[in-house]
């Protein structure tokens, strides 16, 4: 992606953008309100789209809830897509392929070169049942900003995203997690609380975004009886905003466990990740192609 000087001064890390988005709630939706500005157009025909698609939802996550558990649905790319994520794991070096340096959670395993328009994991997510119940809780078409495959394994201590936490992209964003191996109690579940108790956690705390909160802060406030372990054998779909609720995962009890997650991410384009020009200069806008309908299109990011 080709980043703007206003791109790179509202990053997360530089100093006005921490400012903004390393910050409380109220301080992130300034930011966020500045950001539509860039983007108008595309925002308003990314609305009508999801209007026009609303019908073709298949499921519907509740915006009090936030997340959504859906058991394998009968989808014929679920099988091919569970199987090519095992053979990652399997057949290749994961220190060598992951993206990231966290003990507990490989991540960046799903090489982009590895994808096209044709593959089982971005065909599945171009369905107009899934892009439309996105589209639905987002208000508006959004963008694939990411399609990977994770794998989680035991660490020597709590850290990172084993703690509760909410993610900083997006005041509102939606990840799509397929599980890939069955997920019980053992092998690091992800473990989410309701947009709703998360709000009351927020303001009970003053959460600053990118804070992870040990479990004694949490508990007191919300129960572990409120948080919802997502257990699941493979192709076990959980839609999550995990910008706006609290959610933590890859406990893995011991040396022997482990867990294999297909992972989507779904961003408006008023979103801290998101380029200001963010039209063909997102990460699968060379997946677009002009004769494709507009919401795959709008997906990609391509218009």
């Amino acid at each position: 992606m080709k980043l703007s000087m206003l791109d790179r001064a509202l990053h997360k890390d530089q100093l006005i953008g921490r400012h903004f988005i390393k910050a409380e709630s109220n301080r992130r939706e300034k930011l966020a309100k500045f950001r539509e500005q860039f983007n108008r157009g595309s925002i308003q025909n990314r609305i009508q789209t999801a209007r026009d698609l609303q019908g073709k939802a298949a499921y519907n996550v509740a915006d009090e809830d936030g997340f959504l558990i859906v058991p394998k649905p009968a989808y014929p790319e679920l099988d091919g897509m569970i199987k090519k994520a095992q053979e990652i794991v399997a057949n290749n070096d994961l220190e060598a392929l992951r993206r990231n340096s966290k003990d507990q959670l490989l991540t960046g395993l799903l090489k982009k070169e590895w994808l096209d328009y044709d593959s089982p994991f971005v065909q599945f997510v171009l369905r107009e049942e899934i892009a439309s119940s996105v589209a639905n809780y987002l208000g508006m078409m959004p963008v694939i900003t990411k399609i990977d495959v994770w794998y989680s394994k035991a660490s020597p201590e709590l850290s990172n995203s084993q703690l509760h936490h909410c993610d900083f992209e997006s005041i509102r964003q939606l990840k799509l997690f397929v599980y890939a191996s069955d997920v019980t109690e053992d092998n690091g579940p992800l473990v989410v609380m309701k947009a709703s108790d998360s709000e009351k956690v927020r303001n009970q705390i003053h959460y600053r975004y990118g804070q992870k909160i040990k479990d004694e802060v949490i508990d007191p406030i919300v129960p572990p009886s409120q948080q919802l372990k997502a257990l699941g054998g493979p192709g076990t779909m959980i839609f999550g905003d995990t910008s706006r609720c609290f959610h933590y995962g890859s406990r893995v009890n011991d040396d022997q466990q482990s867990r294999i997650v297909i992972l989507y991410q779904f961003l408006r384009p008023q979103s801290f990740l998101m380029p200001i020009k963010f039209i063909n200069n997102s990460p699968y806008s060379d997946f677009s192609r002009p004769n494709l309908p507009t919401y795959q299109r709008q997906l990609f990011g391509a218009e």
